[in-house]
């Protein structure tokens, strides 16, 4: 199981009604999940809270269990939980926080509380493994970065447990 949701509500802070209601739902590896829906129907608020940003970072109330690879997200703390789920926005625009293309993809390192070290030896292996070294040069500034070019961003910054990686050579 990757994500299970187990009677879950959930109602923003100085909200009378609940976004969500009783969700209960599993998914496993290899499945894939569509959520459609009308706007304000509880999307985006199901997708914070299989993340832990609900309850951790939105308050509110909270009723039910959530857990992210087996974790509990009531008992880890977002960063914990990051390591092994990450949400890429509709807008990949809104996920920038940072001037340098370095910068941006040193950003989910950090939010781990890696080691610069770490950050740095890391960095450069995703840069070769990608085959992104010379686009740098070229796109320094993440505002001269084409959409595609940032959801590649938002989707390698978050998807730490898909891609391995390997021991450095001088370990």
């Amino acid at each position: 199981m990757i994500l299970r949701f187990e009677n879950v509500s959930y109602r923003y802070p100085n909200v009378d009604v609940r976004t969500l209601r009783e969700i209960n739902l599993t998914v496993q590896p290899g499945q894939h999940l569509l959520l459609a829906g009308a706007s304000g129907s509880g999307k985006s608020t199901l997708c914070r809270a299989a993340i832990g940003l609900i309850p951790h970072f939105h308050g509110g109330h909270l009723t039910g269990r959530i857990f992210v690879d087996g974790l509990d997200t009531r008992a880890h703390p977002v960063y914990k939980l990051f390591s092994h789920a990450g949400l890429v926005f509709q807008n990949p625009d809104a996920q920038l926080f940072n001037r340098t293309v370095e910068a941006e993809l040193a950003y989910g390192l950090e939010s781990l509380g890696m080691a610069s070290d770490d950050i740095e030896q890391r960095l450069i292996w995703a840069i070769s493994l990608v085959g992104l070294g010379p686009l740098l040069i070229l796109l320094r500034s993440v505002t001269r970065c084409s959409g595609s070019i940032v959801y590649v961003f938002n989707i390698k910054r978050f998807r730490r447990t898909v891609m391995s990686r390997p021991a450095p050579r001088n370990a």
